[in-house]
């Protein structure tokens, strides 16, 4: 196995460094970030007024950690890598975006189109001047995905509410979007909808949301 050598920033190609292996600004920048997005401040500029999940914070955490890690695959040292910002210099997120799309035959995925999406909103929550948001902008829309024609995976696991697998007798919640608030009042339009589709009457309802 080839050895990893984290503190002269050399790794295996594809390999993601740890977040420790990075500067402590960069590591400091970090972590306030991850702390700003789970107790925002509702007077902030940025209209940041409502906690991320755990789960989600983590995911932007692995995110940026995975594309700093591209910045040094790509040739820059990782003692250059100081913060966040070096992340959302167009030039710096273009080289990274493009080490990536060098292992996927420059064919944009899932993942390289949501770490530019997330550079994106990155550069918002910095306060990144217009230039460098219009940049990333471009750069996600380049970078995204085309929405997936057919049943998405939340679909294909079955209803939310009534776990009905069989689409045509899953209840309308799951199948045209309704919110929970929405589901703790059963509408008068969400019943003619179910009517016209002819499914049966979801029994979950008042199990669901008493």
């Amino acid at each position: 196995m080839a050895q990893r050598h984290f503190a002269s920033g050399i790794a295996p190609e594809g390999h993601h460094f740890p977040v420790t292996a990075f500067p402590a600004p960069f590591q400091t920048a970090l972590a306030k970030l991850i702390h700003r997005l789970s107790n925002p401040d509702p007077l902030a500029d940025d209209g940041q007024n409502r906690a991320l999940r755990p789960a989600t914070l983590s995911q932007y955490q692995r995110q940026l950690v995975r594309f700093a890690s591209e910045l040094v695959h790509s040739g820059i040292p990782i003692a250059e890598i100081g913060g966040l910002d070096v992340l959302i210099n167009p030039m710096m997120a273009e080289r990274g975006l493009r080490q990536m799309l060098s292992r996927t035959n420059n064919q944009t995925t899932k993942m390289i189109s949501e770490i530019a999406a997330l550079l994106r909103n990155l550069a918002r929550i910095l306060n990144a001047s217009d230039d460098t948001r219009d940049a990333l902008s471009r750069l996600a829309a380049r970078l995204a995905v085309k929405p997936q024609n057919g049943m998405t995976q939340k679909t294909e696991a079955g209803c939310g509410c009534c776990r009905r697998t069989d689409i045509s007798s899953a209840c309308c919640f799951c199948l045209n979007g309704f919110s929970r608030d929405h589901a703790a009042r059963p509408s008068r339009m969400a019943g003619l909808w179910h009517a016209k589709m002819r499914l049966p009457s979801p029994s979950c309802w008042s199990a669901q949301f008493a």
